[in-house]
């Protein structure tokens, strides 16, 4: 594992996000989230279209970049109306699905708390804070295609590390 800089994490994000459609929403426990951005939506867990308009059935959906949010509380916004958050189980997989499919068009690191903000078309806006009382926890992880995962700590710091390697 070694530190990054705020500009490498930068580049990575808007590569990971920028122009790119949420994918994936997948609430987990503990206010969990795996949200996953991509070029393409998959039709239902286990399928996904190919650019000849076929379906191709794969044996675990994994997104091109996917964001697993860590010791925070996330939520979602519509024209600044709140829609939902990671604290109401009843529906925080409704809240999540209403990202799928919507395009991203921007970030932006909210460096008071060392939270996270997306914006995505329709006026729709995921933020991301971390929990207050912990200290040099992961806010949250990013997993790229090639095998990396970035991480952004709640203390600021910023890392990365290749899938297999420990923590």
């Amino acid at each position: 594992m070694r530190d990054v800089s705020a500009e490498e994490m930068k580049s990575v994000l808007d590569a990971a996000v920028v122009g790119r459609l949420c994918v994936q929403a997948i609430p987990a426990d503990y206010e969990m989230l795996y949200l996953g951005f991509g070029d393409k939506v998959a039709l239902s867990p286990g399928f996904v279209e190919l650019s000849n308009g076929q379906t191709k059935r794969i044996s675990q959906l994994q997104p091109p970049y996917e964001f697993q949010t860590c010791y925070s509380h996330w939520w979602i916004e519509k024209q600044d109306e709140f829609i939902g958050d990671s604290e109401n189980t009843l529906s925080d997989e409704l809240t999540a699905s209403s990202m799928i499919g919507v395009r991203a068009t921007g970030w932006k690191f909210l460096k008071s708390s060392w939270g996270l903000r997306i914006d995505f078309e329709n006026q729709l806006t995921w933020q991301l804070l971390p929990y207050a009382h912990l200290r040099g926890e992961d806010v949250w992880r990013l997993l790229d295609p090639n095998g990396v995962v970035w991480i952004l700590k709640n203390d600021g710091r910023m890392l990365r590390k290749n899938r297999n390697e420990s923590d």
